[in-house]
């Protein structure tokens, strides 16, 4: 019984990031990596966690094209906090509504 409840605990931690996780972004003078950085996102459970992830990426001026990893997860949070609406048609649909309201002839 004692080891389920200490599985449980265990698991709940490692799922749920800790505060100062993302407290120690905001002095940090060193720039983490993508992939610690998206591991935290997918821990945060608020507002201010997703944030102090998107600050510290913006002060490391990493939250560009250029920086691929960086610039994905960036986007990611944005839309998320709702900085960015996400597109309402993907490529393909706006080529058929572009070739449909062009009466079937091709562009």
């Amino acid at each position: 019984m004692l080891k389920g409840l200490f599985d449980g605990y265990s698991e709940h931690r490692n799922r749920h990031a800790k505060q100062n996780e993302f407290e120690h972004l905001q002095e940090s003078e060193y720039l983490y990596s993508s992939d610690y950085l998206k591991s935290l996102y997918t821990r945060s459970n608020n507002h201010e966690q997703k944030s102090i992830l998107l600050d510290y990426m913006c002060r490391f001026e990493v939250d560009d094209e250029d920086y691929q990893g960086y610039y994905s997860l960036s986007q990611d949070i944005k839309m998320d906090l709702g900085h960015i609406k996400p597109e309402p048609f993907t490529p393909e649909q706006r080529a058929w509504i572009a070739n449909y309201m062009n009466g079937g002839k091709t562009l």
